[in-house]
């Protein structure tokens, strides 16, 4: 008896169609990485009223939840290396949404949180961002 191979099945259940008409495998990766850029998107809209990037609305959200933690451990948070880290903090400071103080334990290291600007912004973007 001749076995016919597994490759006659329906191709079609393999994909999801978008809206848009085009089609994405059904598959963890392709659909995870849509989803990013569709989440990326979205955020991007609602930052840009605000003039700030995706990443920096990152920076809002993990000082809010958790004041004074260090650059480093925000760097981590955020997925991003500490030089990068260091120049957003610097920019975001200079436009007044985030603070560093001295950190008592470790007079080298900074502790990072919002300002009262940042704050305020913070919590006028929450309810967008949810």
């Amino acid at each position: 008896m001749v076995r016919k191979p597994a490759l006659d099945r329906d191709r079609s259940r393999d994909l999801v169609v978008l809206n848009s008409g085009v089609p994405i495998k059904r598959i963890a990766t392709p659909l995870a990485r849509r989803f990013f850029q569709i989440c990326t998107a979205v955020l991007a809209d609602m930052t840009a009223e605000e003039d700030l990037t995706p990443l920096q609305y990152g920076v809002l959200s993990y000082l809010s939840d958790e004041p004074d933690i260090d650059q480093n451990g925000l760097a981590a948070r955020l997925g991003v290396d500490r030089t990068s880290t260091g120049q957003l903090v610097d920019h975001m400071e200079r436009k007044g949404l985030v603070e560093r103080r001295i950190n008592g334990a470790d007079r080298r290291a900074r502790l990072l949180r919002l300002s009262t600007r940042g704050s305020k912004l913070r919590e006028r973007l929450r309810p967008k961002a949810h």
